[in-house]
């Protein structure tokens, strides 16, 4: 729509949604929220929209579920991650650390960590795709702490990744590098650690803002309006900046010899 109505016809478009997932492909700046008080008209960033929209619970159907995974590669494993900007920086990271070896798996990304979530405790998702091996990559944040509380049943923690008791289907978070031990841990309150921590705070700081902390002191936080040019921008990182990623993709590598294995 963008491409041919807006762009080549200079045509101004306005779409109204109810549904968290259709606000995946906006842009950043685009999304408005309609109140009935005062402000009427509220321009909120993508993250806020898909919050009130889902009153913070992103509900998908078994049938959007199988849409993405149709559309995913087949023939390697599949990592879901929270969005298009994890996956920039993963195919990136990738490529600096292994450029002479190819990705054993491929990247989907997702409408946010609750589409994941919600999707991986979907029975019919693994029944269907039973020959598919699945992986969830969550931040260690709130997403954390909501699939800690829904796992129990269907899931099994092994060291570092959960298992899906009957299927070939794992979650794993982003792993906690030395210098983030104060973000993100088993016995901190309101963990907070997205992907983009991974990198060092020189790299960083200029897209966060500042969060105090009880006690003194304060955490950087990525604010998400600045996810998409950061994700572009690091291609012209060096190698050795991505080196916090390599204790992710050797969890990802464990995972796949268990499958292998099996």
């Amino acid at each position: 729509m963008s491409e041919t109505i807006v762009k080549e016809y200079g045509i101004q478009v306005i779409l109204t949604t109810h549904s968290p997932s259709t606000l995946q492909y906006s842009s950043e700046g685009s999304v408005f929220v309609m109140n009935s008080s005062s402000p009427r008209i509220q321009k909120v960033n993508k993250t806020e929209a898909i919050s009130i929209l889902s009153s913070g619970r992103v509900s998908i159907s078994e049938d959007n579920a199988m849409l993405m995974l149709e559309n995913a590669i087949k023939d390697k494993p599949i990592l879901c991650v929270e969005g298009i900007t994890d996956k920039m920086i993963l195919d990136c990271a990738w490529n600096k650390l292994y450029p002479s070896m190819p990705m054993p798996f491929s990247i989907q990304p997702c409408f946010d960590c609750y589409f994941i979530i919600n999707m991986f405790l979907l029975e019919d998702v693994f029944r269907n795709n039973s020959n598919v091996c699945l992986i969830g990559l969550l931040d260690y944040d709130d997403a954390y702490k909501t699939w800690k509380e829904k796992c129990k049943e269907k899931y099994q923690k092994n060291g570092e990744y959960w298992k899906n008791q009957s299927y070939n289907g794992f979650v794993l978070t982003i792993p906690v590098p030395e210098n983030r031990k104060s973000y993100a841990g088993e016995n901190i309150t309101g963990s907070q650690l997205s992907i983009e921590l991974l990198f060092s705070d020189e790299m960083i700081e200029k897209y966060c803002e500042n969060i105090p902390m009880a006690g003194g002191g304060s955490l950087l936080k990525f604010q998400d309006k600045h996810k998409p040019k950061f994700a572009k921008n690091i291609i012209a990182l060096k190698n050795d900046d991505f080196c916090n990623f390599k204790e992710l993709f050797s969890n990802i590598q464990a995972i796949l010899e268990q499958v292998k294995s099996a």
